[in-house]
């Protein structure tokens, strides 16, 4: 993702968008609605995928998975700040797509 000229193009595919943006969504869905008493401070989220078109890892899919748990603590009403940083990744994953699909 790492691209300053904002040509996507040469950097990831749609499909990969599309599996990333999928998995995130089934991250904010535990959160939203599983998730009423855990919170995770200073979690991070973890995107892995296989930048050469060449290599024989690039038919994998992208993998995202959370990652840092060292303050994982109870926190009735679950963890707002968290699934904000997700809805925040998603929307950059979505312009990321619209300017793929255009």
């Amino acid at each position: 993702f790492c691209v300053t000229d904002g040509d996507y193009s040469n950097a990831i595919s749609l499909s990969w968008v599309d599996d990333i943006m999928r998995q995130l969504t089934d991250i904010k869905d535990w959160f939203e609605n599983s998730n009423s008493d855990i919170a995770f401070y200073a979690g991070s989220i973890l995107i892995v995928y296989e930048g050469d078109p060449a290599s024989s890892a690039a038919s994998q899919s992208p993998a995202v998975k959370m990652i840092d748990f060292a303050h994982v603590c109870r926190k009735p009403g679950g963890d707002e700040g968290y699934l904000k940083g997700i809805n925040t990744l998603l929307a950059m994953l979505h312009e990321i797509r619209n300017t793929l699909s255009s």
